[in-house]
């Protein structure tokens, strides 16, 4: 489901498909059983993990959470990250994380795949795994698509984090199949659970990190990142200088006015309290007689 809103990129996401036949849980539970040369998260001429696991593949956006969040977020274990864009930052690296909601019997099984296609149905973006225990890479021979699914499939890991390197243009469509199986060691037969959707989002405005490097201020820093409630923005002072800081949109807009004073030489550290902004991904622009810099942050 996607949402319109002033931050970074959109998604939804893949869930996959793990194979519970007793006689090959050991090699498909490792990530999901591709059929010959075919994807299995329901991209266009492929399949989907209803390939061995019986029932109608379904349509059910509570089942799953997916969230995107900017570089510098750190997603493993919190899944504190934003969701909901409907716009990529052009050729930006992006995290993006996945969760399932639910379960499925007293011994279940969760797995997902997720891929990326442009308008012509090529790949779009590059995938990059972050934690290669509990998730793969895949490549379809007939198509040449990059695939991320699950790995290690088991009872208790239902949440996973990989990072996309968004293209320069053009629209982008996720194709997503997650699969919460039962574990009964049976294939073929009525029992998991099999969800699948897309989702489209579109290139929005290119942000210039450093349009021009500012004479007067150097190093600056934000931190924590994400932040929830405070922000505070490090930077060192080379030569006096007037400058101003504002919280802005990714195209541009104010969002809130910062700061806006004469500052002198030596370390800078300011606290900002953004409690009142809505989550999402802004920039930082500081800006001075010489130019102005912006950084990339995440509200929570």
């Amino acid at each position: 489901m996607k949402r319109n809103v002033t931050i970074v990129v959109s998604v939804l996401v893949v869930l996959g498909a793990v194979l519970l036949t007793s006689s090959r849980l050991v090699s498909n539970s490792v990530q999901p059983p591709q059929p010959p040369g075919q994807g299995l998260a329901g991209d266009p001429g492929q399949t989907t993990c209803s390939h061995c696991h019986a029932g109608n593949t379904r349509a059910d956006a509570t089942k799953f959470t997916l969230k995107l969040a900017g570089d510098s977020a750190g997603l493993v274990g919190s899944m504190n990250v934003v969701s909901g864009a409907t716009q990529y930052i052009p050729d930006s690296t992006q995290w993006i994380a996945l969760e399932l909601n639910g379960t499925n019997g007293s011994t279940p099984r969760f797995g997902f795949q997720i891929t990326a296609l442009d308008s012509a149905n090529n790949l779009a973006g590059t995938f990059t795994l972050t934690n290669t225990a509990n998730t793969s890479l895949e490549s379809s021979s007939q198509t040449g698509r990059k695939y991320v699914g699950h790995k290690a499939a088991n009872a208790t890991t239902k949440a996973w984090s990989f990072k996309w390197k968004a293209p320069h243009s053009g629209a982008v469509t996720f194709y997503y199949t997650c699969n919460m199986a039962n574990g009964d060691g049976v294939e073929y037969l009525p029992g998991d659970s099999v969800y699948s959707g897309t989702a489209t989002i579109t290139a929005g405005p290119e942000v210039n990190v450093g349009i021009a490097e500012l004479s007067e201020i150097s190093a600056i820093t934000a931190y924590p990142l994400p932040f929830t409630h405070g922000l505070n923005l490090k930077m060192n002072v080379k030569e006096e200088a007037d400058i101003t800081i504002s919280l802005v949109s990714l195209s541009g807009g104010l969002v809130k006015p910062l700061f806006d004073e004469h500052v002198s030489v030596g370390a800078m550290n300011k606290a900002f309290d953004l409690g009142g902004v809505s989550a999402g991904i802004y920039m930082i622009k500081v800006t001075s007689a010489s130019g102005e810099r912006t950084l990339q942050v995440v509200k929570l």
